[in-house]
């Protein structure tokens, strides 16, 4: 094994420049060839980056050679490269030399369709009872999940079984022992002494509605429990239900006291069983017919690339090959490997002369996508052990002194147990330009969120508006633009409510947020698609004249039940008659081609004939929004393409009917992104979609999030120690499931669980994870950080208080400027924020510019021609000879132009090899293949083919002959002329053109046969002299079934 080197990079240290010179100063030595290799990274962009890097380099010290050979280096994603290696390596290992992969988008829609196969109606119902009853609201999710953990740590699916019942057993332990008498039927005999004696107190003068209500609520959970439907989450919940009398408790609280056993019910402890049991025996059933529908379709997804390859390096041939030209093997974001990424990685290293894993673990944020973080602590850990070398790149080159001063008074300290101080803590690099305020405390005044939003949308108002002076080039200096701030949140749910407010305030936003089929401009093109699809849809003719005349409901209503009443076609509304809109006679003359367009042709057609961007940018008031609304229009069709591909990697026919159901699926999964153009805009986004971004101002919302543990969610563990050769080994499924649904105080096997070691460590790990994410998002900013602070939580910031860090939250007078605890000062500022009502709409309304539209449209002749269709001309006939014997046609019906085919194949084959003329079955064969078998003699054909051939040779013995050459020329109208000349013999004198026609006819109609054909001979002529500069000197008509040669000028 070569000599791990473990590079520690922290945000902005200068990470690619390191990659680069690396890879740059070992190809300049020598000791590295480009072709020896390999370098991983997060993303396609940055392994383009670091390949166009490392060439400039090579550029700039003269190795020009080097520099052209990068393409022979695998730079790429753990996929791409994967992929690579599993092609060369194809023989070796058995696989197909081509395998198409699947993405991840097809593979969820494949998984899918997988999961919906392997679900039994039974399996089904028994799931939706269990979910019920434990108050699970998405069993399918967790159904995902576990499929994907499951995947990504290489786990036995066999072995599925009894981790279900360890994790059932692990859960229960927790719980009181079962209750060895019937629990439900107790509780019910107390519900029904509690109903008597209530009535007492509903028949008082003066009963309030909360008596009321509890009464009722008491009369539906015995509904519910004589069922046996009733949810565990409504005995805790009944068991703590105030009947809002003290005189009433005692009538209750009988009842109440056996609700709050339910606990040790047998009933529940079944339940639970038998979730995790059927859970995790469904997944392995998934698994396995995954595995089967990919094999039958010929695909592979990325899991099973990293699989495929992992399984390859235990190949002794494969081995052998890699250990001899592997030189270097560079991983990049090595933090956000998964698990079977790492034994990919670590199993290569063994093959690699030179091996450097890059990245930093206070940036392993991914846990989420199936990373392990637990599992590079454990690597890092035993790192000396295994020889492995750890260097840290201690300067930032990003933020400037006062902002990298502040993220290392926190991080040291809250990495401090996991961490030395030298992994946290970085030297600024950069100067300070500007005295502006490096760090700024906001204070979000409001009732709810919204309006603490908007707040902050007031005050990134004010930031503009301050002209805040941020660094240029060089060393000059500018006012702050909307463009320069990003505001980082937890949750996209966050992201979706800030940037409502930023947009409500007229500031302009720029987010990759779900709901790109709620725009409407995305709404008119799909019901356009939607009415060229299917006539009798009228509610897209609704919602078309809806958008494109802003035309209200009760207008076109009212029309389309006048047009009702007169009796019109109720499909043809607005389509016919003197009242048809434009835009749907339009739509009506499209429809025509469906039958040859894909859905993905026929929405961009729509786009431009119904001229959608004309409409769409009348609604805009500003040159932002009519650059976002065409860029939703182009991601709408991006779509549509996208589809396409899915369909063409599942083996599934492309409709649009198909497409639109699959926008469906889309919407529900909230992946139809918003388009992003580039626009001076503020950029909201998560904090795990920042990582990698850097802005020059940066504003942290939604601080006051709960940090919470995972021990509810799927997880995967190690058990034993960890083992470098195998780091997969002892790999386990965690899943325990909370069955009271949203109940969750006064429950007391909470309080058991929360103090257990499984709760605790899993709480330790999300606080880990929840600091990671801090930094991660506290590093993304050159100039200024801005923390956004929720007033009525300001002393209960669980997300921001896992810093433990208190000096960075305001109290009642916060400090300007800030002190960090070895007394540094940081300028800062700080701000109260109160939404306020808005004002009048200054929101960037300006005068815009149109272009005249066109009055009609153009007619143009189609681009290619064929010279077959070029109109003919008088002509003379020159010279006729006969050959061969006229052919005997036999009755019947026969298509000639099929029959004409035929005779081409024929002469052209025997031209392909004049030393091996065509035999007779040969000849049969063509003409059986063109269904002409029976009309048309074999023995015929040949004797004609024979006596061209004598007569070719005869009167150019000299001649290079070619059959079925192409041609392509300009015609000076603009178009092209593609063809393919029969016969072409080039002689001393020039070519000769030989074209063969099927025509039948006495020897009058000789003359009628020449002018017909005289102007394709001529574009071939054309053609010809173009191509070559020589001239063509004859040109002859070849009539095979009355054995005739013409000579035509």
């Amino acid at each position: 094994m070569s000599t791990l080197k473990f590079i520690s990079a922290g945000a902005g240290s200068g990470k690619t420049y390191t990659l680069t010179k690396i890879l740059g100063d070992e190809l300049q030595k020598g000791s590295v060839q480009p072709g020896g290799v390999i370098a991983t990274t997060f993303t396609v962009k940055a392994a383009t980056e670091l390949r166009e890097r490392v060439r400039q380099h090579l550029l700039g010290n003269g190795l020009f050679d080097l520099a052209n050979a990068m393409g022979q280096a695998r730079i790429g994603t753990v996929n791409g490269v994967c992929g690579e290696l599993l092609e060369r390596f194809a023989f070796e290992n058995g696989l197909a030399p081509t395998l198409q992969v699947v993405d991840e988008d097809q593979a969820k829609v494949l998984m899918q369709k997988t999961v919906d196969d392997v679900l039994s109606g039974e399996t089904v119902d028994e799931m939706i009872g269990l979910s019920w009853r434990l108050g699970i609201e998405a069993w399918r999710a967790d159904l995902r999940k576990l499929v994907m953990e499951v995947r990504a740590n290489r786990i036995d699916p066999s072995t599925l079984p009894a981790m279900a019942i360890r994790n059932a057993e692990s859960l229960l332990d927790k719980f009181a022992k079962p209750y060895a008498e019937d629990l439900s039927a107790q509780l019910m005999a107390a519900i029904e002494t509690a109903l008597e004696d209530l009535k007492p107190f509903l028949a008082m003068e003066k009963v309030t509605n909360k008596t009321k209500k509890y009464y009722q609520d008491v009369l539906n959970f015995r509904r519910a429990l004589r069922s046996s439907r009733a949810p565990w989450s409504e005995w805790i919940k009944f068991s703590k239900n105030d009947p809002g009398k003290k005189a009433m408790t005692p009538a209750i609280e009988d009842a109440a006291k056996l609700a709050g056993m339910c606990t040790a019910h047998p009933m529940l402890h079944a339940d639970i069983r038998s979730y995790l049991k059927t859970l995790f025996e469904t997944c392995a059933s998934i698994i396995e017919n995954y595995q089967a529908r990919k094999k039958e379709l010929g695909v592979v997804d990325f899991t099973d690339q990293e699989a495929l390859f992992l399984e390859m390096l235990d190949n002794p041939d494969v081995a052998a090959v890699l250990s001899d030209e592997l030189d270097l093997l560079l991983v990049d974001e090595f933090q956000d490997t998964s698990p079977m990424q790492l034994a990919l990685f670590l199993k290569l290293s063994t093959f690699a002369k030179q091996c450097y894993f890059v990245g930093d673990i206070k940036q392993a944020i991914y846990g989420f996508r199936g990373s392990s973080p637990e599992l590079m602590q454990r690597l890092l850990v035993a790192f000396p052990e295994i020889g492995g070398d750890v260097r840290i790149l201690d300067k930032s080159w990003r933020s400037r002194p006062p902002l990298v001063h502040l993220v290392n008074a926190v991080f040291k300290h809250a990495f401090e147990e996991s961490l030395k101080e030298t992994e946290a803590v970085l030297t600024p690099q950069r100067k300070e330009v500007t005295s502006s305020p490096a760090f700024a405390n906001w204070v979000l005044e409001g009732a709810n969120v919204g309006e603490r939003f908007e707040a902050l949308a007031g005050g990134v108002r004010a930031l503009v508006d301050s002209a805040m002076s941020v660094p240029d080039s060089g060393s000059a200096v500018r006012p702050v633009r909307y463009g320069d701030i990003a505001i980082l949140t937890r949750t996209n749910d966050g992201v979706d409510a800030v940037a409502s407010s930023l947009r409500c305030a007229g500031i302009p936003v720029a987010t990759a947020s779900a709901g790109l089929l709620k725009t409407p401009e995305a709404a008119l093109a799909l019901a356009c698609l939607r009415r060229v699809s299917d006539k009798s849809d009228t509610l897209a003719t609704a919602e078309i004249i809806s958008l494109a005349e802003c035309a209200e409901p009760e207008e076109w209503l009212t029309n389309r039940l006048h047009y009702l009443r007169q009796e019109g076609e109720p499909k043809a509304w607005l389509e016919e008659g003197p009242e048809a809109h434009h835009l749907l006679v339009r739509i009506a003359a499209l429809r025509d081609r469906l039958e040859v367009f894909t859905p993905h042709e026929m929405l961009r057609l729509l786009v431009t004939e119904c001229d959608l961007p004309a409409l769409v940018m009348q609604w805009c008031g500003n040159a932002e929004m009519v650059r976002l609304r065409l860029a939703n229009l182009e991601a709408l069709i991006n779509l549509a393409e996208q589809y396409q591909l899915t369909c063409r990697s599942l083996r599934e026919t492309v409709t649009i009917a198909g497409f639109l159901a699959w926008l469906d699926e889309v919407e529900e999964a909230e992946t139809d992104a918003l388009a992003t153009p580039a626009l001076d805009a503020v950029t909201v986004m998560t904090c795990h979609k920042a990582k990698g971004l850097e802005w020059p101002v940066v504003i942290l919302a939604e601080l006051e999030k709960s940090i919470r543990s995972g021990v509810w969610s799927i997880s995967t563990f190690s058990e034993g120690d960890f083992r470098a050769d195998n780091p997969l080994a002892g790999r386990c499924i965690h899943y325990w499931l909370w069955p009271f649904g949203k109940q969750s105080t006064g429950i007391d096997v909470l309080e058991t669980i929360e103090a257990s070691e499984e709760y605790k460590k899993s709480l330790a790990a999300a606080v880990e994870e929840g600091k990671r994410l801090l930094y991660v998002a506290m590093t993304r900013p050159r100039d200024m950080l801005v923390l956004a602070h929720n007033p009525k939580a300001r002393s209960t910031t669980p997300w921001l208080r896992t810093l433990g860090a208190d000096w960075l939250i305001p109290g009642e007078k916060p400090e300007t400027p800030l002190v960090l605890p070895d007394g540094t000062s940081i300028p800062s500022e700080a701000r109260l924020l109160v939404a306020e009502e808005p004002a009048e709409q200054e929101d960037g309304q300006k005068t815009l510019f149109w272009f005249q539209p066109a009055n009609g449209r153009s007619e143009y002749p189609p681009l290619f021609v064929s010279p077959s269709g070029v109109e003919g001309r008088e002509t003379t006939i020159v010279c006729q000879e006969n050959i061969g014997t006229p052919m005997h046609v036999k009755p019947g019906q026969l298509d000639w132009n099929v029959a004409g085919d035929a005779l081409h194949a024929c002469l052209a084959a025997s031209f392909t090899d004049v030393s091996a003329p065509l035999e007779q079955e040969e000849i049969q064969v063509i003409l059986a293949a063109f269904g002409v078998g029976d009309a048309l003699s074999a023995s015929e054909v040949k004797a004609q083919t024979a006596a061209l051939h004598d007569w070719v040779r005869s009167r150019w013995p000299q001649g290079i002959v070619r059959a079925e050459v192409p041609v392509s020329c300009g015609n000076g109208d603009g178009q092209i002329l593609q063809g393919w000349i029969d016969l072409l013999v080039e002689t001393p004198d020039g070519y000769v053109i030989i074209d063969h026609k099927s025509s039948m006819g006495s020897a009058g109609r000789l003359q009628e046969i020449a002018e017909a054909y005289s102007g394709q001979l001529d574009a071939y002529s054309s053609a010809v002299a173009v191509a070559t500069g020589k001239k063509v000197s004859e040109r002859w008509l070849f009539l095979p079934v009355i054995g005739v040669l013409i000579s035509v000028v």
